[in-house]
């Protein structure tokens, strides 16, 4: 049996010992190689200056991307942006409904009579000799004159409308513009808050007055409306159950939506509030947005 004398350096495997030729290595020995052979070595962390570098050119060097994180903070669920958006379809839901709901003498279904003598000349309404449902056309043309006043009163109504509608899309515009929602605020805070802004507050106050007082004169219009198309379409022309449960349908949206304005026309003057009156959930702003001065 041969011996082997291995010297290495200080700190190297077999540095300092002495092992026997063809025999097994020690405990010790087989350890150290298994941690030798187990260990990897780290990589090296990049020097700061090469990240500052990168970051910069990430940031500035792309104007693209800049307008892509711009992009995605307008579609952003409290972002001025998509609250337009969501503003917009929300006033174009609710004219459809009310200019449905005022033009009662055109939507109501009606039953016109029929013309026994019915020629094809130019003096004849229709050629249906018996009675029938009317047509679009027959709403508009050989009228009676109590026809021809509910049909006024619903145009009339309808310009109205248009008039409310225009206030209340400035007014949600002024909201989105001054105003943003917080769920650590209360409802009613915004009443303290805006005390430091006097000019806001004074137009969130004659915004909520006119807002009010042209919900009120579309009321009023509105009941005259539909009684005289109520007389038209069940007294003269009655078509059933069709024209029952159309009418009272129109009836039922218009107050819901006109009685929605007025709440938040009342209450936006008797506790300075900014609340929403349109949406499919209206949103009470209850704190000032960071586009106002403190004192104006």
């Amino acid at each position: 049996m041969a011996l082997r004398v291995q010297v290495g350096p200080p700190g190297s495997l077999g540095a300092g010992s002495v092992g026997v030729a063809g025999a097994s290595p020690t405990p010790e020995v087989r350890r150290q190689l298994s941690v030798r052979s187990s260990s990897a070595v780290a990589p090296e962390p990049p020097p700061p200056e090469l990240g500052r570098m990168q970051t910069t050119v990430i940031l500035s060097g792309d104007n693209k991307l800049m307008r892509r994180i711009q992009a995605l903070e307008d579609l952003a669920p409290d972002s001025p942006t998509l609250r337009k958006l969501i503003n917009a379809v929300a006033v174009f839901a609710d004219l459809f409904k009310l200019a449905m709901a005022s033009m009662l003498s055109v939507f109501v279904p009606q039953l016109c009579p029929g013309n026994e003598t019915a020629t094809g000349g130019p003096d004849n309404c229709t050629d249906i000799i018996v009675p029938h449902d009317c047509s679009f056309e027959e709403n508009f043309r050989c009228l009676v004159p109590f026809n021809q006043w509910a049909l006024a009163i619903n145009f009339i109504c309808l310009g109205l409308l248009f008039l409310h509608y225009a206030l209340v899309w400035r007014r949600e515009l002024f909201f989105v513009h001054h105003f943003k929602e917080s769920l650590e605020d209360g409802r009613l805070d915004l009443k303290e808050t805006i005390k430091e802004y006097p000019t806001v507050a004074i137009r969130l106050h004659r915004l909520n007055v006119a807002l009010f007082n042209i919900s009120i004169a579309v009321i009023v219009l509105q009941i005259a409306n539909l009684i005289s198309s109520a007389y038209l379409v069940f007294w003269l022309y009655p078509n059933g159950y069709k024209t029952f449960t159309t009418y009272f349908t129109n009836l039922l949206l218009l107050s819901i939506v006109l009685w929605h304005c007025v709440q938040a026309g009342w209450l936006g003057m008797r506790h300075s509030l900014a609340f929403s009156a349109i949406g499919f959930e209206p949103v009470s702003y209850n704190t000032i947005g960071g586009n106002n001065v403190k004192g104006q």
